[in-house]
C-alpha cells in the first residue's frame, strides 16, 4: 500500500505556500491614503530635499514573515501537533502493513471464508486510515491558515501604524523574486527594521 504522510509545517511553508497572502500586503496603507490619492494630480513630486508630494517607503515582507518571533513560536507549536499526528498515523499504517504480511504468510492455510474476512478487514482498515489522514490534514491546514492570518494582520497593523506616524502615502513590498514590486530602493526609505522592531518588542 502507498504511504501517506501528514504535512510537515516549516518556515518555508509560510514563505512559499502562502504567496497570495503576502502579495496582498504589497500595498499597505490606512484609509487616509486612499483619500490622499485623489489629490495626486495636484501634488508635485518630492524633491531631493523632501519637497511636497507623496512619501513612499518600502518593506521586505519576506523578512518580516521570516523574522517575526511570534510567527516562529506559532509555527513551532504547530509543528509539535504535526509530529504528534504523524506518529499516530505511522502506528496505524504499521498495523495495516503487519496485517497484510500476516495474511500473505497464512492465506494458504486459511479457508476461503477466513481469507475473505481477512481481506475485508484490511480493506476497511485502509479506508479508515485514509479517512483519518485526510481529516488530520484538514485540521493542520486550518490551524496553519489561522496562524498565517493572525501573523499577516499583525504585520499589516504595524506597517499601517508606521506609515501613518511617518506620513507615508504608499508602502511597497521590496522582497526579491516575483512577489516583490520594487526593482530598486534606497535603504533610506526601507522601514523593515522599524516594523520588525515593533513586532518583536
Amino acid at each position: 500500500m502507498s504511504h501517506f504522510f501528514v504535512k510537515k509545517t516549516t518556515s518555508l511553508t509560510v514563505l512559499f505556500a502562502f504567496g497570495a497572502a503576502i502579495a496582498a500586503l504589497t500595498l499597505a496603507g490606512a484609509p487616509a491614503y486612499a483619500q490622499n490619492r485623489n489629490n495626486a494630480s495636484a501634488q508635485a513630486a518630492p524633491s531631493a530635499s523632501g519637497g511636497a508630494g507623496y512619501r513612499i517607503a518600502v518593506v521586505d515582507m519576506a523578512k518580516l514573515m521570516k523574522d517575526y518571533k511570534k510567527r516562529e513560536q506559532k509555527y513551532a507549536d504547530l509543528q509539535k501537533d504535526v509530529d504528534k499526528m504523524q506518529g499516530e498515523i505511522d502506528i496505524k499504517q504499521k498495523g495495516i502493513e503487519e496485517a497484510r504480511k500476516a495474511y500473505e504468510s497464512n492465506r494458504d492455510t486459511m479457508t476461503e471464508e477466513q481469507r475473505s474476512a481477512a481481506r475485508l478487514k484490511i480493506e476497511n482498515d485502509i479506508s479508515a486510515y485514509k479517512s483519518e489522514l485526510e481529516k488530520r490534514q484538514r485540521t493542520i491546514d486550518s490551524n496553519e491558515e489561522t496562524v498565517l492570518k493572525e501573523v499577516v494582520e499583525d504585520i499589516t497593523k504595524v506597517i499601517t501604524g508606521v506609515a501613518e506616524k511617518e506620513s507615508y502615502h504608499l508602502v511597497l513590498n521590496s522582497s526579491g523574486g516575483p512577489r516583490g514590486s520594487v526593482i530598486y530602493s534606497s535603504a533610506t526609505i526601507d522601514i523593515t527594521p522599524t516594523v520588525l522592531g515593533l513586532l518583536n518588542k
